[in-house]
């Protein structure tokens, strides 16, 4: 009897060291699982390297342009052209992080061409799939249509026609600043508001006006009203 007393005890020990084994297991499990999902959570945006001239490497990230923000900045990119674009995803290309985009034509046509947001930069790009390469906004067939060449235009320079030249010095997106001289003096000044192609000033009497606009490369077309009789066609310096 206390023979079968002795062995019930051993295997009840054993259960429970069995039991208590599992119990375990199972926390670890759980602790592991729990770390993992907040290691995803926690993981910063990709990186990529950058190799410097005295062979350090600095590593910066892949994206710091939101996906929000890409879409704003494609949609803006293509304002004027008729042309939709839809996200497809975001890829590696030459070491940087791109967030990519397929493209309909004004007719809703899905075009073979894939744009591409910088998630860098911010720069709209033209990616080629075949040669998995970026290429400049304006190898886009509707390139020409978009808004966007209007912000490509140099607000920035000196011009000259004869003893007259004028100096523009870009204030911000949508105006600079411009100085009209006569040899070295300088005789009226402002700042002109652009407006795609063209810019325009108005003195506050409305006595005196300017129309600026480029119409060829460093050729600055000026059509003036007022005192000063300055209308003409000035180059670039």
């Amino acid at each position: 009897m206390k023979r079968v007393k002795k062995e019930g005890i051993l295997i009840l020990l054993a259960l429970c060291i069995m039991l208590g084994s599992g119990c375990t297991k199972a926390e670890q499990e759980t602790t592991l699982d729990a770390e993992t999902q907040e290691g995803e959570d926690e993981k910063g945006p990709e990186v990529v390297s950058f190799e410097d001239g005295d062979g350090s490497k600095e590593e910066v990230p892949a994206f710091i342009i939101k996906k929000e923000d890409a879409d704003n900045l494609m949609t803006e990119a293509l304002a004027g052209s008729g042309c939709r674009a839809e996200y497809r995803d975001s890829i590696e290309i030459d070491e940087g992080g791109y967030y990519t985009y397929t493209v309909k034509d004004p007719e809703g046509n899905k075009m073979d061409m894939i744009l591409a947001v910088d998630g860098f930069s911010g720069e709209v790009k033209v990616y080629d799939p075949l040669k998995k390469g970026v290429l400049d906004f304006s190898e886009f067939p509707y390139y020409e249509k978009t808004d966007s060449r209007f912000r490509d235009i140099s607000w920035d320079g000196k011009f000259s026609k004869g003893d007259l030249s004028i100096e523009l010095l870009p204030a911000d997106d949508s105006s600079f600043e411009f100085t009209v001289y006569e040899k070295d003096k300088a005789i009226l000044s402002g700042l002109a508001l652009i407006e795609k192609d063209g810019a325009s000033w108005e003195s506050e009497d409305k006595k005196e006006s300017i129309g600026f606009k480029m119409t060829g490369t460093g050729i600055l077309q000026v059509n003036g009203k007022g005192d000063h009789d300055i209308s003409g066609e000035y180059k670039r310096k």
